[in-house]
């Protein structure tokens, strides 16, 4: 990635600007202790069973508005995210919530907003 490190995460052009607050104010305002609840019901069923490699991979096909300065496919992120904690000599779970740290947006594979809150998970 390219990015010069002044100009990452630089929300301020106005399209991508309103796009990640909008982002954001959703999920603030929908993502309550109610919501956190329907969600464990829901998706803590154990019933779509997935390999590591794979949930990672079906990443590749969502486009993260959270992300607008990232133009690389998910999973090639979630190893640079890793590796650069493991450049910087955290310890081994560290290094794993690198790898694993954007595996909740699977929702959207089962309907949900990007976020989690489609109407649907209202």
């Amino acid at each position: 990635m390219a990015t010069a490190k002044k100009e990452f995460r630089n929300y301020d052009k106005l399209d991508v600007n309103a796009a990640v607050r909008e982002h954001y104010r959703k999920m603030r305002t929908n993502q309550t202790y109610d919501y956190v609840l329907r969600m464990k019901k829901k998706y803590l069923t154990f019933s779509r069973p997935m390999d590591l490699w794979d949930a990672m991979e079906k990443l590749n096909h969502l486009i993260d508005v959270s992300d607008p300065d990232l133009d690389l496919p998910n999973v090639q992120h979630l190893i640079q995210s890793a590796e650069a904690i493991r450049a910087d000599n955290r310890p081994d779970w560290m290094q794993l919530v690198g790898l694993i740290h954007d595996l909740g947006k699977m929702m959207y594979l089962w309907g949900s907003d990007e976020d989690g809150t489609s109407q649907a998970e209202q």
